[in-house]
């Protein structure tokens, strides 16, 4: 095991003093790869990305449960009244891969991520989307609260002793009740993220870059010795 260990060790010590030896080479070819980099860097485009907080109200429970949420957030309704709002003309696949949802640590709270090519159009799908969530929910929650508001006034009107611990539960749960709700709207980003995309492809690009210099410095050492065993 001990000469095992101190062979790979003499290896990568070799592998080492070659490079140095050969650094002028190494060089070269990092170099070359960094040039490739810098490229990607300019040809991938940047992505911005905004985020909004939104609360999905409820009377007695929330009317959507985060899974219901996404869908409706990243449904063809929502894609389809986005693009009429803000003129825009994103197709199916292009919405869905510049939008994401997930829920907050199980409350009734849900994220909103959108990323774009630019800070402005990320800001704006993100509010646009959060209007139009907010807006939907909003109706259907007006719409059971009136339907309990209803209920407590007929108890009331008939003004019976049985009645009043129920009117009482009811006018609790009309006082706990919650509407939709934005509870952080998206701003304008500043700097752009690192799409996974570009990550990963400037990854590969450095990764190829370091086996080819070694590569490069490793056949140049053997045909450096080749030639003094001929002579």
């Amino acid at each position: 095991m001990q000469d095992t260990f101190e062979k790979g060790e003499i290896d990568l010590l070799g592998c080492l003093r070659i490079c140095i030896k050969r650094k002028n080479t190494v060089f070269a070819v990092l170099l070359l790869f960094l040039v490739l980099i810098i490229g990607a860097i300019f040809v991938l485009p940047n992505q911005y990305e905004a985020v909004s907080v939104l609360r999905i109200g409820g009377v007695t429970s929330p009317l959507f449960s985060p899974v219901e949420a996404l869908y409706e957030v990243q449904s063809l309704k929502s894609l389809s009244q986005l693009n009429n709002a803000l003129g825009l003309n994103l197709s199916l696949p292009e919405f869905l891969s510049m939008v994401s949802v997930e829920s907050i640590d199980n409350a009734n709270l849900i994220r909103i991520r959108t990323k774009a090519a630019s800070p402005e159009l990320s800001a704006t799908i993100c509010n646009g989307l959060a209007n139009i969530f907010i807006s939907r929910g909003n109706e259907i929650y007006n719409k059971e609260f009136m339907i309990l508001d209803k209920r407590v006034n007929r108890l009331k009107a008939n003004r019976l002793v049985a009645d009043r611990e129920r009117i009482l539960v009811l006018e609790k749960e009309m006082r706990l009740s919650k509407n939709f709700e934005v509870f952080l709207p998206a701003v304008t980003p500043i700097y752009p993220v690192v799409s996974q995309k570009r990550s990963k492809i400037i990854t590969l690009i450095f990764t190829v870059g370091v086996i080819l210099a070694i590569i490069a410095v490793s056949l140049q050492e053997h045909w450096a010795n080749s030639r003094k065993k001929h002579d």
